[in-house]
C-alpha cells in the first residue's frame, strides 16, 4: 500500500495581505498530479486543512477541486482536524464523503473507530486523532484528568489501543503540538 503523508495545507492563509490561494492550489494541483502517477493508495492530510476556523468560500472551492482531483485518480484521502480548523465545520459532511473516499476525521468521541482499506495483503486499520484541546474534551470517559497536549495525546492512544486487534497492520495519523519529540504543552507561538 502507497500512502503519502502530508499535513498543514493552511488552505487561505494571507501572507502579508496577500492570497496564497492561487498558489497553493498549484503546489496542491502537483501534489494530485503525483498521486496519480505513483498510484498512491491513501493521501493523509494531518491537521490544518484550512489556516482559520471559518475559511472562505474561495478556499472551500479550492479544497473541493483538490480533493476531487486527487480522489479522482483512485486515492482514498484521510484528511483530520487541526488547531486551525473547526472540527464541526471541517467533519460536518463526515459520514457522506467516506462513501466518495474522502474521510474527515474530526470528533474525538470516534477515536476508536477505524477507516479500513484493503490491499493485496489485506486490511489496514487508520486512525486519525484530530487535534485535541484538552479543556474540550475532558468530558469523555477517561479523559476528565487531561490537561496537556501530552495527556491529551496519551489518552487518545489508549482509546485506539482498546480498538485495534492483535496482528492487525494500523496506522495512526495525529496532528498534535510536539516539543523535543515528544508531545509537550502548547506553545506560546507556532514559530516558536
Amino acid at each position: 500500500m502507497k500512502i503519502l503523508h502530508t499535513s498543514d495545507w493552511h488552505v487561505g492563509r494571507r501572507f502579508l495581505g496577500h492570497s496564497t490561494l492561487e498558489h497553493l492550489e498549484l503546489v496542491l494541483d502537483a501534489l494530485a498530479a503525483q498521486v496519480a502517477e505513483h498510484q498512491v493508495d491513501v493521501v493523509v492530510v494531518a491537521g490544518d486543512v484550512f489556516d482559520h476556523a471559518a475559511p472562505s468560500a474561495e478556499a472551500h472551492a479550492v479544497l473541493g477541486r483538490v480533493l476531487a482531483r486527487i480522489t479522482d485518480s483512485g486515492a482514498r484521502v484521510i484528511l483530520t482536524s487541526g488547531n486551525h480548523d473547526s472540527p464541526a465545520r471541517l467533519g460536518f459532511l463526515a459520514d457522506f464523503t467516506a462513501a466518495g473516499g474522502l474521510h474527515l476525521v474530526t470528533d474525538p468521541e470516534r477515536l476508536g473507530e477505524p477507516i479500513t482499506i484493503g490491499d493485496e495483503h489485506g486490511p489496514v486499520l487508520f486512525f486519525g486523532i484530530p487535534y485535541l484541546e484538552p479543556t474540550l474534551i475532558r468530558h469523555l470517559p477517561g479523559a476528565a484528568t487531561v490537561n496537556s497536549q501530552h495527556s491529551a495525546l496519551e489518552w487518545a492512544l489508549a482509546q485506539i489501543r482498546l480498538a485495534v486487534p492483535e496482528q492487525a497492520r494500523s496506522v495512526v495519523i495525529s496532528h498534535t503540538f510536539a516539543a523535543n519529540g515528544v508531545g509537550g504543552g502548547s506553545g506560546e507561538s507556532e514559530l516558536d
